[in-house]
């Protein structure tokens, strides 16, 4: 009897302790800085979704031919650089230094 009292006691703990890990990891926050399409290299520029060496050199031209890019819409005007591409990385790029995108755990 006390052996079946002292195993559900340590199951309810056990439960009890993993609901709280699992919530803790689920709350988790990741954060990190947006990539500035302005003063990135292309290393950092392949980081970004569906751009290869091609578009990140291509990025890079076009900044320093036109000056840098005043809004991120302006990186559509890359050649290569779709709407598409631009719609998956739009929340990961800046114009602007110090900006931080906060992405949930899950």
């Amino acid at each position: 009897m006390f052996n079946k009292k002292r195993l559900l006691m340590s199951m309810i703990i056990f439960i009890f302790v993993i609901g709280f890990a699992d919530r803790e990891i689920i709350s988790r926050e990741i954060v990190y800085d947006k990539i500035n399409i302005n003063t990135a290299g292309a290393f950092e520029l392949l980081t970004l979704g569906d751009v290869d060496l091609a578009k990140a050199n291509a990025i890079i031209k076009y900044r320093e031919t036109y000056g840098g890019f005043k809004k991120i819409e302006e990186l559509m005007n890359v050649p290569g650089i779709s709407r598409d591409i631009y719609n998956i990385n739009k929340d990961f790029i800046t114009v602007k230094p110090g900006k931080k995108k906060v992405a949930q755990g899950e």
